[in-house]
């Protein structure tokens, strides 16, 4: 059966006068192109090479990717590091240098877990939040804990926003060393970074004196009896609490209503870190 031409056309064919028959074989052939993959580097070596550049092993349904072409040594050493894993009954994959992320993910949920227990506030659960967004902002994801060094922590301190207080400032440092220091204390690295003096925490006398030169932020007692008179009921109750307890924001949305002796128009809730009790007058 003759093929239609158009569809065999080539340009040799234009030069040469051919049999209908045989325009078939006018047309140039491309040979196989070899594989690029290597060879075993023995007969009994017991992984083959995987197209994507990496030996690897079928064990029980499951690929294990044991490692690049280039080295096959060490790709036979992982494979029965994997092997032993699998006779004892363990998972054979198994990550052997802990992320950022995966830190972070993990002290996270611990302290939401915290949380919810009420160990921990949740106003500090949302500033934990705000410490790993900033590691994985500065690290990336994949970047392994065992290679950060204490030149990375000074770029974290060199890069905190100009606007930043030396107070916060110090809250996101010692909020880092706490994430570093949870990851050791739970076998995540074998021991704690090196931080460096570049990455310490500013002084006490540095934030007396930051303080110093601002501005002092008061109320006379004319301004807050004016306040008091134009807010609402809510409002009025939380300045009645900044003013005679020292309350925060955080502090005016966990306070309960059993924690209020309302015949004597007082409580002794704290609302400090130990949550020590202190008499306050509640107000009217």
């Amino acid at each position: 059966m003759e093929l239609p031409w158009p569809l065999l056309r080539h340009p040799s064919l234009d030069r040469h006068e051919i049999h209908p028959d045989e325009r078939w074989r006018a047309w140039p052939m491309v040979a196989k192109q070899e594989s690029s993959k290597p060879s075993k580097p023995r007969p009994d070596f017991p992984l083959y090479a995987h197209s994507r550049g990496y030996w690897c092993k079928s064990y029980g349904g499951t690929k294990y990717n044991c490692g690049p072409w280039a080295d096959p040594s060490a790709a036979e050493r992982k494979w029965l590091e994997i092997k032993s894993r699998l006779d004892r009954g363990e998972p054979g994959n198994v990550v052997s240098e802990a992320t950022v992320k995966s830190m972070c993910n993990l002290y996270q949920k611990e302290q939401n877990r915290r949380a919810e227990m009420g160990d921990l506030s949740p106003a500090h659960a949302r500033e934990v939040r705000g410490y790993c967004v900033h590691l994985l902002r500065h690290f990336g994801p994949t970047r392994e804990i065992a290679t950060i060094r204490k030149e990375d922590f000074a770029a974290i301190k060199s890069g905190f926003p100009v606007q930043w207080t030396l107070r916060s400032q110090r809250n996101h440092i010692l909020g880092i060393r706490s994430i570093f220091k949870w990851a050791w204390q739970n076998d995540l690295v074998p021991e704690q970074p090196k931080y460096g003096r570049l990455f310490s925490v500013p002084t006490k006398r540095a934030m007396r004196n930051e303080n110093a030169d601002k501005p002092r932020k008061l109320f006379s007692a004319a301004q807050i009896r004016s306040l008091l008179k134009e807010s609402r009921p809510q409002m009025r109750a939380m300045i009645l609490l900044g003013i005679n307890a020292a309350y925060g924001n955080d502090d005016c949305s966990e306070l309960r209503d059993n924690w209020i002796d309302w015949d004597n128009q007082e409580s002794t809730w704290g609302h400090d870190t130990l949550l020590t009790p202190r008499k306050w007058p509640v107000g009217s």
